[in-house]
């Protein structure tokens, strides 16, 4: 299990060359079902936290937004910063957004793949996180009215298996997010909305949710 409070693991898996993308699905993807979906405008500014080697804050850029990528390790950052794109990377943990940002300056914060909502939704603080008192503090940084999307694999089955990635329901998700605004999108990758636990566990997918501010 990793740990996300330190950049050791992610050091050494970027070094390593990092998770591999096929770079125009990923574009296409953002394009569809993040940009398009929500009606982002050119300019729009976005928080990618957790954004590794910047592939994903990078392509969000070249379709207009001014994007900037926050990810705990510094080989990450240092990877993102020679992709050469328009997106601004800065190596840093979340709890150190302060020190960069205002509160109310972000359209749009986008978790991907974060650790935190694999392990730490079941409370029992694997991580020393709580997502619930972290995700709220993200949602300081949006503007009135600003979104909060978080996509994330999982099978949906509540399988929680020691040392391997958890499996959330989308009720944990919801239930999540439901105290920090409206939910306004629930779908999985593919874009097939996703209702409650036992049709998503059918649907399988993954989850994209939205909550506005």
């Amino acid at each position: 299990m990793v740990d996300c409070r330190k950049s050791d693991f992610y050091d050494a898996k970027y070094a390593e060359g990092g998770f591999v993308y096929n770079e125009q699905r990923e574009r296409d993807w953002l394009k569809k079902h993040l940009v398009d979906r929500f009606n982002l405008q050119p300019g729009d500014k976005l928080l990618e936290v957790g954004c590794g080697k910047g592939l994903h804050s990078s392509l969000l850029a070249d379709q207009g937004l001014d994007v900037y990528g926050v990810d705990i390790s510094r080989v990450g950052i240092e990877a993102a910063q020679e992709r050469g794109s328009q997106a601004h990377f800065i190596a840093a943990s979340a709890s150190d957004l302060p020190l960069y940002f205002d509160h109310g300056y972000f359209d749009v914060i986008f978790a991907r793949g974060m650790s935190w909502y694999h392990y730490e939704l079941d409370r029992e603080m694997k991580l020393g996180v709580d997502p619930r008192i972290e995700t709220a503090k993200f949602f300081r940084f949006l503007k009135p009215g600003g979104l909060f999307v978080l996509q994330i694999k999982t099978d949906f089955s509540g399988s929680r298996p020691a040392g391997d990635v958890h499996h959330n329901r989308l009720s944990d998700y919801r239930g999540l997010f439901e105290p920090l605004g409206d939910i306004v999108h629930v779908s999985n990758m593919a874009g097939v909305e996703l209702i409650d636990d036992n049709q998503a566990a059918e649907v399988k997918g993954g989850v994209v949710i939205a909550t506005r501010k």
